[in-house]
């Protein structure tokens, strides 16, 4: 009975924990490459989305353009495949790091940021830095939406907060930057977007600027 205890632990916890974790590990090495190539092709007006493609012109309350019909059924099939798995395998944190773009992309902005709050609890280093950038990225989204000028101003406030959590050595800082040069435009602290464009690509740069030149 005694040496039954521990056996019966062991197995209980490969039940719960091991086997799961081994499962979300295996499906999320097979939708990496798919899902990669897919998010790839999206891009947020004025907005800086890690996985996404650069940047496009226009206004930051532009959705992006529709998915095609082959992208779409793999961000789709990638939804039913991992969240299951933000359940059952809560610490292996490349789950929520595929599925927070990849629900962006298809508009489901609450999903997205409960997908990047949950890669803030079990990820680490980079991982959470790209979390802090997407929950920015999703902050903007709603302040855009926001009537009241206090309610937007209180989103974009969030998301400089978050922003402010990325370090400069972040393989995301450049992301943020943009990000944060875009939320300090909606604040009209104009002069504050100015000093992020020195530190941003050329590309990047002359998009930010004009965007600025035409509001």
């Amino acid at each position: 009975m005694v040496l039954a205890i521990p056996i019966a632990v062991g197995l209980a916890w490969r039940t719960v924990v091991v086997a799961p974790r081994q499962a979300a590990t295996a499906r999320v090495a097979a939708a990496v490459e798919p899902t990669g190539a897919a998010l790839k092709r999206v891009s947020l007006p004025m907005l800086a989305v890690p996985a996404f493609g650069e940047p496009s012109p226009g206004d930051p309350q532009d959705e992006p353009a529709p998915l095609g019909s082959e992208d779409a059924t793999t961000l789709g099939q990638l939804e039913l495949r991992l969240a299951p798995m933000l359940a059952t395998a809560p610490t292996v944190a490349d789950v929520p790091r595929l599925l927070a773009p990849a629900r962006l992309a298809r508009g489901q902005d609450r999903l997205a940021r409960l997908a990047w709050e949950a890669l803030l609890s079990s990820g680490s280093g980079a991982a959470v830095e790209e979390a802090r950038v997407g929950l920015a990225v999703v902050a903007i989204r709603i302040a855009l939406r926001r009537e009241g000028e206090q309610d937007r101003s209180f989103a974009l406030e969030r998301a400089l907060g978050h922003l402010a959590e990325v370090p400069e050595e972040s393989p995301w800082a450049d992301d943020a930057r943009f990000d944060r040069a875009v939320a300090l435009v909606l604040l009209d602290r104009n002069e504050e977007a100015m000093e992020q464009l020195d530190d941003l690509s050329d590309e990047r740069s002359e998009l930010l600027s004009q965007w600025m030149s035409s509001r």
